[in-house]
């Protein structure tokens, strides 16, 4: 559905919200070849049936299981439009308490809503390429958690731009991608062209590679194993749980002594 349309004015007619799914029985042609009406229900209440303008609503794939009267309907759509269409809808709400109370993100969210409708528009057409397609969707999953954090709704745990699945990704895992999320989303910033086009610029991801020396102090070795012994070094990141340098290897004598060197040379 690509507009609301209330069914208080036509009798027998179907009531549509935007972005909900609807299943079509029926067509109605004014002449040989224009659609005028559609006949269906709404997959939210398939019980009811009615009928609505063709023009309010988007075909698109499906797939029937079970033919006959159990069959099972299921639109073939990309996760992205059918996550745009549910977050759409569930701003609404807020977005509304945020004019009562008179919040000044009122007009951001409001742009911010825009712009994932002609997002949503724009990937349902079908007409960008792979690539563009592929940017575009970064971009509407940025605005999605972006608003969610604004608004103080819970945050995706994503991977890229899909969500992370909780079947196929450990408990330890799906917390440091949510923490990767919390910090894009934080990072993130709002910015309104003058020709009215809304962006939002992520955190640089990428920045410039530094090279850092760093320089360690063996004070003591208190490990007395009555052998030569080597020592290992090397940096961990808590974050990510894993090494991320090469290890550094320290060779001592049985009397704890650095080997190959006198005793105040303890720096590497």
């Amino acid at each position: 559905v690509v507009a609301s349309f209330s069914s208080s004015t036509i009798q027998q007619s179907l009531s549509l919200e935007f972005g909900e799914t609807v299943h079509i029985r029926e067509e109605y042609w004014s002449n040989e070849k224009t659609v005028t009406w559609l006949r269906g229900c709404s997959f939210n209440n398939k019980s009811k049936k009615g009928i609505f303008p063709a023009s309010y609503v988007h075909t698109k794939e499906f797939t029937v299981e079970n033919e006959g009267p159990c069959e099972i309907v299921s639109p073939v759509e990309d996760a992205i439009v059918k996550e745009v269409s549910f977050v759409l809808r569930e701003w609404n709400g807020q977005w509304k308490s945020l004019f009562v109370y008179r919040k000044s993100l009122f007009h951001t969210i409001l742009l911010v809503m825009g712009e994932l409708c002609k997002f949503r528009a724009t990937i349902v057409s079908n007409t960008l390429t792979k690539e563009h397609a592929e940017e575009m969707k970064h971009q509407a999953v940025t605005m999605i958690d972006w608003g969610n954090g604004q608004l103080g709704m819970d945050l995706v745990p994503r991977v890229d731009y899909q969500q992370a699945d909780p079947d196929s990704v450990s408990a330890v895992e799906m917390f440091r991608i949510h923490e990767r999320s919390v910090r894009n989303c934080q990072g993130a910033y709002v910015e309104e062209e003058p020709d009215g086009i809304v962006t939002i610029t992520e955190r640089e991801k990428h920045q410039g590679e530094a090279i850092h020396h760093l320089l360690v102090s063996l004070y003591s070795f208190a490990c007395s194993v009555g052998d030569n012994s080597e020592v290992l070094l090397s940096l961990y990141d808590s974050k990510d749980g894993k090494f991320i340098s090469e290890k550094f290897v320290m060779y001592f004598t049985k009397d704890g002594q650095r080997e190959g060197s006198d005793k105040n040379s303890s720096t590497i």
